[in-house]
């Protein structure tokens, strides 16, 4: 009770203060709208919409089901999934967020994968697309393609290695996923992919403009002192990652690295958002969505840690000192060694029976 009021309480507060701050700066809030809207339509548009339709049209086609009895084999022993499930991971890996969410209500809704089989997929199949890293965080943020490839490299490493800390405690059974669907014409699919395709994106773009305000309102209201530091750069990331990472220059190459790996990997609580207004449609609750993204975001910077002082990075680690290269590579790696640790102790220990048991 004690909880659900103190939520109460800062629900009402955060809502207030957001009222009053729209009214103070209806310019400040006006001007975020509009470049919300600008990235809408100028990246999102071309770049997700597309996917969102491929994702309709790969299911109702009957193209994922096929695809899913040759990946039955691959996805079995790795992450006690049917293969039905590979689509919404390939998907997920090509498409950006939020395409792996879709895929995988798609997939649900067609009947190719359980309820339960569904919620243990969203846990590692949504994850940032080639575009994105390569181009707005690897070209952005270090001026170099070949750091954005190490860093969707490390990315799609922690995915999959979530997906198999995740993954559930038995196998599926051999009939499992083996779900016959009648393929629908194309001259149906297609324009069934094409509404329900825009339904989804249009909730994404609300939330892009919703989070776009709320974060520039908050910019605009706090210390540039505060606003300008590396903590903030990381917990405006953890909201919204595109501006997060925008701000990560001041931090040293290495670090920098570390921690646009993490912000990847996390995704942010727009996206995050994004992702629950399409699970909420099909009456899926994402219960280990949130779980494997914190997962895969510890993984990810821990992992980059390592990479860091191996990488042709734009700038050396704090000055270039030798010393310093080693001494990022062995936190890195203590840190890895530590969160596998904990974590392989808690999947391999003797199941009690209690539902989520393997969960984080």
């Amino acid at each position: 009770m004690k909880t659900s009021k103190l939520q109460t309480v800062l629900g009402t507060a955060g809502l207030l203060l957001t009222a009053v701050s729209l009214l103070l700066l209806p310019g400040t809030a006006a001007a975020a709208a509009q470049s919300a809207l600008n990235l809408c339509a100028g990246t999102l548009l071309p770049s997700l919409f597309p996917y969102f339709v491929l994702t309709e049209l790969w299911v109702r086609l009957g193209i994922a089901g096929r695809m899913g009895r040759a990946a039955g084999p691959m996805m079995a022993p790795l992450f006690h999934l049917p293969g039905a499930a590979a689509p919404a991971l390939l998907l997920g890996a090509v498409g950006g967020y939020p395409v792996g969410a879709q895929a995988v209500c798609s997939l649900y809704t067609q009947g190719l994968l359980t309820r339960q089989e569904a919620e243990d997929t969203l846990a590692f199949c949504n994850n940032a697309g080639p575009a994105f890293v390569l181009g707005v965080v690897g070209g952005g943020l270090f001026q170099s393609a070949a750091v954005g490839a190490a860093l969707w490299a490390v990315h799609l490493g922690a995915a999959l290695v979530t997906g198999v800390l995740l993954r559930p405690a038995q196998r599926p059974a051999a009939q499992t996923g083996a779900v016959e669907i009648a393929a629908v014409p194309f001259r149906v699919a297609f324009p069934q992919a094409v509404r329900q395709a825009g339904v989804s994106f249009f909730s994404v773009c609300l939330y892009v403009i919703f989070f776009s305000v709320v974060t520039a309102l908050v910019t605009q209201l706090l210390p540039k002192t505060v606003t300008e530091s590396s903590l903030y750069a990381l917990l405006l990331g953890a909201v919204e990652l595109t501006g997060g990472t925008a701000l990560l220059h001041p931090l040293p190459a290495a670090l920098r690295f570390a921690a646009a790996a993490a912000l990847l990997g996390f995704g942010g609580l727009c996206v995050q958002m994004q992702i629950q207004a399409l699970l909420v449609r099909e009456g899926l609750s994402g219960g280990k969505t949130l779980r494997g993204k914190a997962l895969q975001a510890l993984l990810s910077g821990a992992v980059a840690l390592c990479l860091g002082p191996l990488l042709p990075l734009p700038e050396p680690c704090l000055g270039g000192s030798g010393n310093d290269a080693i001494w990022y590579w062995l936190l890195g790696l203590f840190a890895a060694i530590c969160l596998l640790g904990l974590l392989w102790g808690r999947h391999t220990k003797k199941p009690s029976g209690n539902q989520g048991e393997y969960g984080l």
